[in-house]
C-alpha cells in the first residue's frame, strides 16, 4: 500500500496533491506524484483528480480512501466531503460528511451519498438540496440514470425562511427532471397546523401555473362559500384544472376547464368548460357550457366549432361566471376551403337570446346551413392604377322569431334566400409628396337577392300564411378620398393628421312582385368624414360623423340628416398621469348622449383614478345617468396594501357601491380579502390565499430551465 502523507504548508496556503486514479476501460489504477495539475491524459480521455489533506491507495484492490477537505473531479461533475473512500475497478465512491455534488449547474447536500460514476446514479441520505424556487429535505434520496430521482420521506417548500410559513410533506416524491414532479400521500401545512391532504399530486415541471388556489367568502347568493381549483398538466397542449366550490346555500358546485391542443388529420386546438350546480336552495339543476374548437386540415381547409349553453339569465351573476354570455348565445359550425382563384365556406349557426317575459332563452334565428363563395380579386386591367374584379354568392335558409303587429303573436318565420354580387374596385394612390400622401378608391357592386318567406305559428296548430317571394337588383357605389399630412422632420414628436372623406350610395329596384319601393328604390345616401390626429404616442384624437342625404321619414329638420359627432382621445402627461375620453354627440338634441373620461395617474407608493359615465335617455322621468367611480390604493411598505373604490351617482346624489380590498404579501404566500357593499343593503366579503412562488417552479437541465438541485 502506498500511503501519501499530508499536504505542506507553501506560500501561506495548503498544497494539494491530485491523483490520476483509472481509465473508464477499465485499465488498472495506480497512485500518481503530487503535481499542481491534473494528472497526464488517459487512453479515454477521461479521468478521475482527487485532493485532499491525507490520501491512501492500494493498487492490489484498487480501493482509494481520502480524508479531510476531499474534492473529487469526474468530468462535469464536482463532489467535496469531509471522506470519501473509491473503488477504481467499479467507479463508485461513497462519501461521507458534509457532502457536497455538482453535476454542472446541479447541486445537492446531503449527509452520505454513494454515486456510481459509470451509471450517473446515486443514493444519499440526510438529503436536503434546492431547485428553484423549491427547498427540498428529505429522509433519503435515489438516483437512478441522468434524469430519475426518488424521494423519501420528504419535506419541500418554496419558502426560504428560517421556519417557513408553509410546507409540504410526502411519504415519497418522484422527480423526472425537467419534465414531472409525483408526490405520494401529500399533505399542506400553514406553519405547522396541516389543512389539507391529497393520496396523490402529479405536477409538471413545465406548467407555470400554480398547482392549487383556495379562496372562501360570503355573499348574499351563495352564504359563505370555499372556491378550490386543482390545476393538472398532461402535456404542452394538454392542460386544465378540476373546480370544487362548497357553498352554503347553494350547495356543491364542480366544473372542468380544458386546453387540448392536437395533431390528427391537419392540427386543431380546442377549449371546454362546464361548471354544474344543483342549487338547494331552488331545487333545480343549474349549469353552464362552453367549447370551442379551431381545426386546420391543411394550409387551405379550416373548420370552426362554437357551442354555447346557459341554464339561465341569473347563472353567471350568481356564480360569478363569465364564459357564456348572459343575454345572447351562439353556436355554429364553419368549414371553409381557400383555392387559388376563390374562396368557398359552409356555416349553420343558432342564437339564442334571453325572453325576460318568458324566463327562457329562445331561438332568435337558426341558419342551416349558410353556403357562401366568392372570387379572389381578379385584376382586369391597368390604366393608371389596376382594376380588379370581385364576385362573391351565397345561398342559406334562416329561422326566426317575429312578433306580428298588432296582434302580438308569436310565430315562426322560414327566409330562403340567395344572393349574386359582381363589384369592381380600383385604388390610385397620389405621387407621395411630403407632408401630405393621398389616395383616392372607388368600388361598384351590383347585388341581386332572391328571398322565399314563409310565416307559420309556433305551435303549429294553425295554417300558413301565403308565401311570398321576391327577387330584387341594384348597385352599390363607394368613393373614399384619404389623406395623410406628415411633419417628421423638423419637430418633435411627429405630427401625423389623418382625413377620410367617403360617399355611400345604393339602390334596390324589385325584378319581381309588385312591391313598391319609395323613393326609387333608394337605400343609402351617405357622406361619411373622420379625423385622427396623433402627436407622437403621447396624444391621440379621433373624431368622426356622416350627412344622409336620404331618409325614410323625411325631416325638416337638417340637424336630423347628421349623424351623431363621435369622438375619442388618449393622452399620457408622464409621471403616472393619464388620461382617456370618448362620447357621442346628437346634433338635433345638441347634446352628448354618452360618454366617459377617466384620469388615473400611479406612483411607486399609490395611485388614485376617477372615472366618469354618462347617459342620455332622452325619455320622461331618468333622463340622464352620470356615474362616477373614484378608486384610490396605497402601498405603505411591509407587505401591505389598501385598495378603496367608490361609486357616486352624481346626478341621483347617492352611493350605489363601496368596496374594499386589503392585500398582506406573507413571503411565499399572498393574501387578499376583500368587502363590497351595494346601495341595495347586499354585500359580498371574500377571502383568498395563493402561492406567489408556483408561477417560477421550472426544474430542468440546459437552457430550457433551472437544473436538479440548482
Amino acid at each position: 500500500m502506498q500511503t501519501i502523507g499530508r499536504g505542506v504548508q507553501a506560500y501561506g496556503a495548503p498544497l494539494l496533491f491530485f491523483v490520476t486514479a483509472f481509465w473508464l476501460l477499465g485499465a488498472s489504477a495506480r497512485a500518481a506524484a503530487p503535481v499542481p495539475e491534473a494528472a497526464p491524459n488517459t487512453t479515454a480521455g477521461q479521468r478521475v483528480s482527487v485532493a485532499a489533506d491525507w490520501l491512501s491507495y492500494a493498487e492490489d484492490t484498487g480501493r482509494m480512501e481520502a480524508r479531510g477537505s476531499v474534492r473529487i473531479w469526474y468530468s462535469n461533475l464536482t463532489l467535496t466531503a469531509d471522506a470519501a473512500q473509491a473503488d477504481l475497478a467499479t467507479r463508485r465512491i461513497e462519501a461521507r460528511g458534509n457532502v457536497t455534488l455538482t453535476e454542472t449547474d446541479r447541486t445537492i447536500h446531503c449527509a452520505e451519498l454513494d454515486y456510481d460514476l459509470q451509471s450517473q446514479s446515486a443514493a444519499a441520505r440526510g438529503i436536503r438540496f434546492a431547485t428553484r424556487p423549491w427547498y427540498y429535505q428529505g429522509e433519503s434520496v435515489e438516483k437512478h440514470g441522468e434524469k430519475e430521482v426518488a424521494i423519501n420521506h420528504a419535506l419541500f417548500t418554496t419558502c426560504d425562511a428560517r421556519h417557513p410559513h408553509y410546507h409540504l410533506t410526502a411519504s415519497r416524491i418522484d422527480v423526472v427532471l425537467g419534465e414531472s414532479l409525483t408526490a405520494h400521500h401529500a399533505v399542506l401545512y400553514v406553519g405547522t397546523t396541516p389543512v389539507f391532504y391529497l393520496p396523490w399530486i402529479q405536477r409538471s415541471l413545465k406548467d407555470s401555473r400554480p398547482p392549487f388556489s383556495i379562496r372562501v367568502g360570503y355573499n348574499d347568493f351563495e352564504g359563505w362559500y370555499a372556491r378550490l381549483r386543482f390545476n393538472y398538466y398532461l402535456g404542452k397542449e394538454n392542460y386544465g384544472g378540476l373546480l370544487l366550490d362548497l357553498m352554503e346555500r347553494k350547495g356543491l358546485g364542480w366544473g372542468v376547464e380544458h386546453h387540448l391542443g392536437y395533431e390528427a388529420l391537419g392540427k386543431g386546438a380546442g377549449d371546454l368548460s362546464v361548471y354544474y350546480v344543483r342549487d338547494k336552495e331552488l331545487g333545480t339543476e343549474r349549469w353552464t357550457a362552453h367549447v370551442d374548437n379551431r381545426h386546420e386540415f391543411s394550409e387551405r381547409d379550416q373548420m370552426q366549432l362554437n357551442l354555447d349553453y346557459l341554464s339561465d339569465q341569473a347563472f353567471n351573476r350568481e356564480f360569478s361566471a363569465d364564459v357564456v354570455d348572459s343575454f345572447q348565445q351562439k353556436s355554429y359550425l364553419a368549414y371553409s376551403h381557400r383555392g387559388d382563384i376563390f374562396y368557398w365556406s359552409l356555416n349553420a349557426s343558432d342564437v339564442e337570446y334571453w325572453d325576460p317575459l318568458l324566463g327562457t332563452y329562445y331561438t332568435q334565428s337558426r341558419e342551416l346551413p349558410t353556403a357562401s363563395v366568392s372570387l379572389t380579386p381578379q385584376k382586369l386591367f391597368s390604366l393608371v392604377q389596376p382594376l380588379y374584379l370581385n364576385l362573391s354568392a351565397g345561398l342559406n335558409r334562416t329561422y326566426q322569431r317575429v312578433t306580428v303587429i298588432p296582434s302580438g303573436d308569436i310565430r315562426d318565420r322560414y327566409v330562403d334566400s340567395f344572393r349574386l354580387t359582381p363589384g369592381l374596385t380600383e385604388t390610385y394612390t397620389f405621387p407621395v409628396r411630403v407632408p401630405t400622401q393621398p389616395s383616392l378608391s372607388g368600388s361598384l357592386s351590383l347585388p341581386l337577392t332572391g328571398t322565399y318567406k314563409e310565416i307559420v305559428f309556433s305551435d303549429h296548430t294553425s295554417d300558413q300564411t301565403s308565401p311570398q317571394t321576391q327577387i330584387d337588383g341594384g348597385y352599390t357605389t363607394n368613393l373614399t378620398l384619404t389623406n395623410k399630412w406628415v411633419n417628421y422632420r423638423y419637430t418633435k414628436p411627429t405630427h401625423l393628421v389623418e382625413s377620410r372623406l367617403s360617399h355611400d350610395f345604393s339602390r334596390q329596384f324589385s325584378l319581381e312582385g309588385n312591391r313598391s319601393l319609395a323613393a326609387a328604390g333608394v337605400t343609402s345616401n351617405r357622406m361619411g368624414l373622420s379625423l385622427d390626429y396623433f402627436m407622437g404616442t403621447f396624444f391621440v384624437l379621433r373624431g368622426s360623423t356622416g350627412y344622409k342625404f336620404f331618409l325614410f321619414e323625411e325631416s325638416p329638420d337638417w340637424r336630423d340628416h347628421l349623424e351623431a359627432l363621435n369622438f375619442s382621445g388618449n393622452a399620457s402627461l408622464g409621471s403616472g398621469v393619464s388620461l382617456n375620453w370618448q362620447g357621442t354627440h346628437d346634433w338635433l338634441k345638441e347634446r352628448i348622449t354618452s360618454g366617459y373620461v377617466s384620469a388615473s395617474m400611479a406612483q411607486s407608493a399609490w395611485n388614485v383614478a376617477l372615472n366618469n359615465s354618462y347617459s342620455y335617455i332622452g325619455q320622461t322621468g331618468r333622463e340622464h345617468s352620470w356615474f362616477a367611480m373614484l378608486t384610490a390604493g396605497v402601498r405603505p411598505g411591509v407587505g401591505i396594501s389598501l385598495q378603496t373604490g367608490l361609486q357616486f351617482e352624481v346626478l341621483q346624489k347617492k352611493f350605489t357601491n363601496y368596496s374594499l380590498t386589503l392585500s398582506h404579501d406573507l413571503h411565499c404566500w399572498e393574501m387578499q380579502t376583500g368587502l363590497k357593499v351595494y346601495a341595495d343593503g347586499h354585500y359580498d366579503v371574500g377571502f383568498g390565499l395563493n402561492l406567489k412562488a408556483f408561477p417560477e417552479f421550472h426544474v430542468g437541465s440546459g437552457p430550457e430551465g433551472s437544473s436538479f438541485g440548482e
